[in-house]
């Protein structure tokens, strides 16, 4: 099992993402505005390519896990590892491997990012990565938590049904312009209809 000081950790760091959240929304609903996508702009310090600022941001939720896998023996993983961890691991995995390599190599183009924002995005990156993989890799398995359950299969189907609304939002936003063309333009098709962001829609909807 985790050790007590291990598990007071994870819970605060925990805590603490929580507060950080509500802040950051406090603040944005407030009428600050993120200097991030659409609404980039000057007098934030460094900008970098949009490929790039999604690369480097969402990197450390694909490569820490990675790390730890590598790291870990086949004792360690036989250990921790039960059949509902393994699918929650690769449904993580699955996410950010999308996110880290997938879809940065297919947007066309898009508004350069604040380096601070960038690596703002990187910190939650990693303290996440770190939280989600300590969990499904060093703590004991529970021989009793059970794959086949309804809690668990309805999880799983909400995950897999906000994938699929996360993957097509980001093809529609993909082809929203032509080559060539600039300026706002609205969405249309898919969730886009009931919500104005399809795309965050989706990843509520998985998480």
């Amino acid at each position: 099992m985790v050790m007590p000081d291990v598990t007071w950790s994870i819970q605060a760091v925990s805590l603490a993402m929580i507060g950080c959240g509500m802040t950051a929304a406090a603040l944005l609903m407030g009428g600050i505005t993120a200097p991030y996508g659409r609404y980039s702009r000057n007098g934030w310090g460094t900008l970098i390519g949009a490929r790039a600022a999604w690369i480097v941001q969402e990197n450390p939720s694909f490569t820490i896990p990675m790390v730890m896998l590598a790291s870990s023996s086949a004792q360690q993983l036989r250990a921790a590892l039960d059949p509902p961890k393994t699918l929650l691991l690769a449904m993580f995995l699955v996410h950010y491997v999308n996110r880290t390599l997938v879809y940065p190599l297919r947007i066309r183009s898009g508004r350069p990012t604040p380096l601070v924002v960038c690596l703002l995005a990187a910190a939650f990156c990693m303290v996440n990565g770190t939280l989600q993989s300590w969990w499904l890799l060093r703590e004991a398995a529970d021989p009793h938590r059970q794959i086949v359950s309804l809690p668990f299969l309805a999880g799983a189907a909400l995950w897999g049904a906000g994938m699929h609304v996360n993957l097509r939002s980001d093809a529609i936003l993909r082809n929203l312009r032509r080559p060539g063309e600039s300026g706002y333009t609205i969405p249309r098709g898919g969730m886009f209809e009931y919500v104005s962001g399809a795309n965050f829609l989706g990843e509520v909807m998985e998480w």
